[in-house]
């Protein structure tokens, strides 16, 4: 999770930041889920993926995540 409902609901249009930083980080996608949070996922294809791949992934997300967290907050909580 990159920002709770109350994060997002304080931001102007919550979509387009979504969109916006989604054309400008690989891998890695940000949307805005049932519960009103950004959420950032990676969807791949988990049949024969090593262990070594999944982590990548793991930090990929995370990474991108805290970045976007800390742009929308100034703080790189939880």
């Amino acid at each position: 999770m990159v920002a709770h409902r109350s994060i997002v609901e304080r931001l102007d249009k919550p979509e387009l930041v979504a969109w916006v930083r989604n054309r400008h980080v690989e891998i890695v996608d940000f949307r805005i889920d049932s519960h009103g949070r950004l959420i950032g996922e990676a969807v791949v294809a988990t049949a024969g993926l090593t262990g070594e791949e999944w982590g990548f992934y793991v930090r990929t997300v995370a990474n991108a995540s805290d970045r976007l967290e800390y742009l929308l907050t100034g703080r790189d909580a939880e």
